[in-house]
């Protein structure tokens, strides 16, 4: 396992550092977003309706705060409002088209830098990396829920 952390801590760095975007102001980006609003995006999935109240927990803000920053983001036609289908008093959010586009435009990576990093890798090699990415994600999300839980209790 040490070996393994080693390796993370090692390679972590090297697609961060290659792959990193200059941090612009929400004000002066085409797109109106900041760090924190990108960040936000990013926790969206195509397919899955979004609660607000579970994406403010999850990312450990205040309610009101996520509600302010989904405010702006739908204003700007960066997420819907949808109601959930299998309870209509429940509203849940949904990217849009033009939020995928917004996020990645803002993103810490940069998209032409991740294109020519994924574009030297075979596709069942970008299957692969895509897939250990996905599985480190999931982890993350887990570590973050538990550390969460640990401060309540």
């Amino acid at each position: 396992m040490k070996d393994q952390i080693l390796q993370v801590q090692q390679l972590y760095p090297q697609i961060y550092v290659a792959c990193h975007a200059d941090h612009i102001k929400a004000a002066s980006s085409h797109v109106h977003l900041s760090a924190r609003d990108s960040g936000i995006l990013a926790h969206f999935r195509d397919s899955v309706d979004v609660q607000p109240s579970k994406l403010a927990r999850h990312l450990g803000i205040a309610r009101s705060t996520m509600s302010q920053a989904l405010k702006k983001l739908t204003a700007l036609g960066y997420v819907a409002k949808k109601k959930n289908p299998s309870d209509h008093r429940k509203l849940g959010l949904q990217l849009t088209e033009q939020g995928r586009n917004a996020m990645q435009a803002a993103s810490v990576l940069d998209y032409a830098k991740v294109e020519i990093l994924l574009c030297q890798l075979t596709a069942a090699e970008r299957d692969s990396a895509l897939a250990g990415l996905a599985l480190l994600a999931k982890a993350a999300s887990q570590a973050m829920l538990k550390e969460k839980l640990k401060v309540v209790n």
